[in-house]
C-alpha cells in the first residue's frame, strides 16, 4: 500500500501500546511513536472521509493530538521539518470543528432531547445542529481528498523512514533518563497550572497540560513497572476525563450562543440547552479539586 493512500478499515483504529526497550535511543523511540500515530491517522482516514460514524474523526483527531504532543516532547532532540507544524495545525482545525459539532449534536443536544421530552424546541435544535455537523463532516471529506493531505501523510512517512535510518546509526542509550526528565517536567507543568482553576481559560490550560502528561505516560509506559505506571496513568486519565467534559460544555456554550445569534428562532431552545449544560458543568466542576488532589498524592513511577 502506498503511503499516501487512505486505508480501508473495518472499524475505527485506536492507538496501540508502544513497546520501547531500555537500550533504545531517543530517535528510535520517537520513530516508534511517529509510526503509531501515523497508523492511527491513516487507519481512520477512509472512515472519516466516507463514513457516518463520528468515531473515525475522533480517533483521527486523537492520533493527530498524540503526534503534536510527541513533537513538543521530543522537539529539542530532533530536527522537525519546518512546514510540518503548520500542516498539522491545518488538519487539526478541520477535524476539530467537525468533532465539536458532532459532540454538540450527537451527545449533548440528542441527550437533552431524550432527558426532556416535553421540550419540543430541542427537536428543532437537534435538527439544526445535526445539519451543521453533517456540513462539517463534508468539509473533512473535502480536506482528506486534497493533495495537501496526501502530501502530509507522505511527508510523515518519509520522515519516519529517515529517522529509522538515523536511529540505526546512532549510539545513544539514554531513553530512560530522557523519559524520567520529560515526565517530571510534564507533571510539574500540570501542578503549576492546577493552582488556578477559577475560570474556563485556566481550566483549559490545565486540560492541555493533563493531556500532554497522559500522552507522555502512554508513550513511555513500557519503560516502567506495569503496576505502578497503570495506577498513575489511571489518575491522569480520570483527571483528563473531567477536564474534557468541562471543555466540551464550554465549547457547546459558545456554539449554541453563536447559533442563537445567527438563527433567532432557535434562541429559546439554545438557551434551555445552555442552562442544562451550565448545571451539568457545575457538577463536573465539583469533581475537579478531588481529582487534582488524588493525582498529587499518587506516586509517580518516574519520581526521583
Amino acid at each position: 500500500m502506498k503511503p499516501t493512500s487512505l486505508s480501508s478499515v473495518s472499524g475505527p483504529v485506536k492507538a496501540t501500546s508502544i513497546q520501547l526497550g531500555a537500550r533504545d535511543g531517543v530517535l528510535a523511540a520517537f520513530g516508534a511513536i511517529l509510526a503509531d500515530c501515523l497508523a492511527q491517522l491513516r487507519g481512520n482516514a477512509s472512515g472519516a472521509a466516507h463514513g457516518d460514524d463520528p468515531e473515525y474523526i475522533h480517533q483521527m483527531r486523537v492520533g493527530l493530538r498524540r503526534l503534536k504532543s510527541a513533537l513538543r516532547l521530543f522537539g529539542a532532540r530532533l530536527p522537525v521539518p519546518p512546514a510540518l507544524p503548520d500542516e498539522l495545525d491545518w488538519l487539526a482545525a478541520t477535524l476539530g470543528q467537525a468533532r465539536d459539532w458532532d459532540v454538540l449534536s450527537g451527545d449533548t443536544v440528542s441527550g437533552l432531547t431524550r432527558q426532556c421530552p416535553g421540550e419540543t424546541g430541542l427537536l428543532t435544535l437537534r435538527a439544526a445542529t445535526g445539519k451543521i455537523a453533517r456540513r462539517q463532516r463534508h468539509e473533512v471529506t473535502r480536506a482528506l481528498a486534497l493533495p495537501r493531505f496526501a502530501s502530509l501523510i507522505q511527508a510523515l512517512h518519509g520522515w519516519g523512514e529517515h529517522l529509522r535510518e538515523q536511529a540505526a546509526q546512532a549510539a545513544e542509550h539514554d531513553l530512560r533518563q530522557f523519559a524520567d526528565k520529560s515526565l517530571r517536567h510534564a507533571l510539574s507543568a500540570l501542578n503549576r497550572r492546577s493552582e488556578h482553576t477559577a475560570n474556563a481559560g485556566q481550566r483549559h490550560r490545565i486540560r492541555i497540560a493533563a493531556k500532554r502528561l497522559r500522552y507522555a505516560v502512554e508513550f513511555f509506559t513500557s519503560l516502567y513497572a506495569p503496576r505502578k505506571v497503570r495506577r498513575f496513568a489511571k489518575e491522569v486519565a480520570r483527571l483528563q476525563q473531567t477536564l474534557g467534559e468541562l471543555n466540551d460544555a464550554a465549547v457547546a456554550q459558545e456554539l449554541l450562543r453563536d447559533l442563537a445569534r445567527r438563527k433567532p428562532d432557535l434562541a429559546g431552545s439554545a438557551g434551555f440547552a445552555r442552562g442544562a449544560l451550565a448545571a451539568r458543568a457545575a457538577q463536573q466542576l465539583a469533581q475537579l479539586a478531588p481529582r487534582l488532589r488524588r493525582l498529587r498524592q499518587a506516586r509517580a513511577p518516574f519520581a526521583k
